[in-house]
């Protein structure tokens, strides 16, 4: 186990929102690898700094041969010389001027630069997604669902689902936010418009599909959201559900059977107003015939698993739920199990019993790599993610068979400081981890119930 620090709107007040160019600047800061600052002007082939490069102290022969990256573009756009990298022809230290192959546009003032001396950036960069996306988990709640996208996890909302005639639909990240890190949004050019996903079913049967919506009352305050359920096999609508026109977030649910001669369904996120704006979390789709449900695609081995729970929820009016639920933990009824699809999913297989509503699980889910140095934040611990990154990278410049003009030695002792340091940070991390498990969550509580002659319980609320 290794970086543990919430994800998403929990971690707001807790962890730092960091940029890539935010954690390869300190990188450079304290590793000595480089420098980094910020330009006073510039062109395609030149970078000019007379703050912080203009010096009678420094030698020309300082900067030739590393590598010049712009790590921020000062529109705060993202936008191109962006991330991009070329090496460094000369420097004159008397004017504070650096000259580079040609960028795609020209540096101007105020973007912020990199000059990596020893090695190439893409080293570092490669090293700190495999960190991001193999060693750093975060406690997660999520309900498990039959929905790809569910969770909205995903960064693209085309991913799963789709915008129906007159609608707009994106990933969103920001504050209010709902459950985990994203989102789905939804806007209207239209009443009535919608987004959607379509699924085979049984005919015959009995299913809850439900999910997490709000209005945004800034964009349209006198819009709903509503949840549809539609049978493309006979063009019917089997159930709607309207939800608050206040903008807090609920729950919007429907249990329904399908007609015998069904055999596809359309589930459509939708809003009444001509020009509303709905956001969308946490759907969750089962039938009640079933015994198992698959984990979240983020689930890729049963370590992660740290609680399965039952829910009861509040009502809040016709169909109608609170957006947070009472659970009661029953760790003997699931087994973790490769499951019956073909995709990789682990599933949740029941002992006993079909399941009979919604299942909520607490675990560990990985972070993401960067896609871009500006324009996205990880709410990861700094000190952590610092060390992990100097630790990993005099690794591997230990184990390189030629090290260029860095002394072996000194990375000998670069390599012992920042393995202590990482291993200081990690049992922080994981003292961390244990809290959460033991302790009170944001809106949520679970504590021992006493034991019955099945099963151990916890109750949520």
């Amino acid at each position: 186990m290794s970086l543990i620090t919430p994800l998403g709107a929990v971690a707001t007040l807790a962890a730092e929102a960091l940029t890539r160019n935010t954690v390869l600047e300190r990188f450079l800061r304290e590793t000595g690898l480089g420098v980094y600052g910020i330009a006073t002007s510039g062109s395609t082939t030149t970078i000019v700094d007379t703050a912080a490069l203009l010096s009678s102290q420094l030698s020309n022969d300082v900067l030739p041969g590393a590598w010049a990256r712009i790590g921020l573009d000062a529109a705060g756009t993202g936008v191109a010389p962006e991330a991009e990298v070329q090496p460094v022809s000369s420097y004159v230290a008397s004017t504070g001027t650096v000259t580079i192959t040609a960028m795609t546009t020209a540096v101007a003032a105020g973007d912020h630069y990199q000059f990596w001396r020893y090695l190439h950036p893409k080293m570092v960069l490669d090293t700190l997604d495999d960190i991001l996306a193999n060693a750093c988990y975060g406690p997660a709640w999520t309900l498990l669902s039959n929905v790809p996208d569910g969770d909205m996890e995903s960064s693209t909302a085309a991913a799963s689902w789709t915008a129906g005639s007159n609608a707009t639909i994106t990933k969103q990240t920001g504050d209010p936010a709902m459950w985990g890190k994203r989102y789905l949004r939804v806007v209207n050019a239209a009443a009535n418009s919608y987004a959607y996903q379509r699924f085979t079913i049984a005919p015959g049967r009995q299913y809850h599909f439900s999910v997490l919506g709000r209005n945004d009352q800034a964009i349209d305050a006198a819009s709903t959201p509503q949840l549809i359920v539609y049978d493309r096999t006979n063009s019917a609508v089997l159930g709607t559900v309207t939800g608050n026109v206040n903008g807090t977030d609920t729950r919007l649910w429907l249990d329904f059977s399908t007609p015998s001669t069904c055999y596809e369904i359309e589930v459509r996120l939708s809003a009444t107003g001509a020009t509303a704006r709905t956001h969308w979390d946490e759907a969750v789709f089962f039938s009640y015939d079933d015994r198992d449900i698959p984990l979240p695609a983020w689930v890729r081995e049963k370590a992660q698993v740290k609680g399965l729970f039952r829910t009861s929820w509040d009502t809040l009016g016709s169909n109608l739920y609170a957006p947070m639920p009472r659970m009661q933990h029953d760790p003997r009824r699931f087994d973790i199990m490769d499951g019956r699809t073909t995709d990789g999913r682990l599933w949740a297989v029941s002992h006993y019993g079909a399941l009979d509503a919604p299942v909520l699980m607490f675990g560990t889910r990985p972070e993401t790599a960067y896609t871009s140095d500006t324009q996205e934040s990880k709410r990861v611990d700094a000190n952590w993610l610092n060390a992990a990154l100097c630790f990993r990278v005099f690794g591997q410049l230990l184990n390189a068979p030629n090290a260029g003009p860095l002394n072996s030695d000194w990375i000998q002792k670069q390599y012992t400081r920042w393995e202590k340091e990482y291993t200081v940070q990690k049992r922080s991390q994981e003292q961390r981890l244990a809290e959460v498990i033991r302790s009170a969550q944001p809106m949520m509580q679970f504590y021992p119930a006493p034991d019955t002659a099945t099963t151990s319980r916890y109750t949520v609320r």
